[in-house]
């Protein structure tokens, strides 16, 4: 099992309020949680709608990034997004980006902790870095 991890503990446990994460598995294309306590359980989506369609599962979203070259986002820390791309475009409709680089697309709602390079922010939470972009709350 060559590239294949198996990590005990994870950096962002404390931060998140989550109780002792047993296990998980990583391979360098998604991170899965094999078992958890109390009932807790990290989600990086919670679905993206794409071309008439709903999907739920992590590597079937990642896999329709790939395609759509969102590497970017891949590559960034989230919870639970919800997403759609429509047009060539992301749309985050809600959820909780806390580091990587959102570099286009329309943020709709939810909490962005992130570097902010290009796109449009319509609502939610930011308290992250500002590049350039649009901020539709302040026009």
């Amino acid at each position: 099992m060559t590239g294949f991890f198996i990590l005990k503990y994870i950096f962002f446990t404390h931060l998140l309020n989550f109780s002792k994460i047993q296990d998980c598995r990583f391979d360098n294309k998604k991170l899965e949680y094999i078992r958890h306590t109390n009932s807790y359980f990290i989600m990086r989506y919670s679905e993206l709608n794409y071309r008439g369609k709903t999907y739920t599962s992590s590597s079937e979203i990642n896999d329709i990034l790939i395609k759509e070259k969102f590497y970017w986002l891949i590559d960034s820390e989230i919870e639970n997004a919800q997403l759609e791309i429509k047009n060539n475009t992301l749309i985050w409709k809600n959820g909780s980006f806390y580091t990587g680089d959102w570099y286009y697309g329309i943020f709709k709602d939810g909490n962005f902790y992130g570097n902010w390079e290009n796109g449009i922010w319509e609502n939610g939470n930011f308290s992250g870095k500002w590049n350039s972009g649009i901020n539709l709350t302040q026009i």
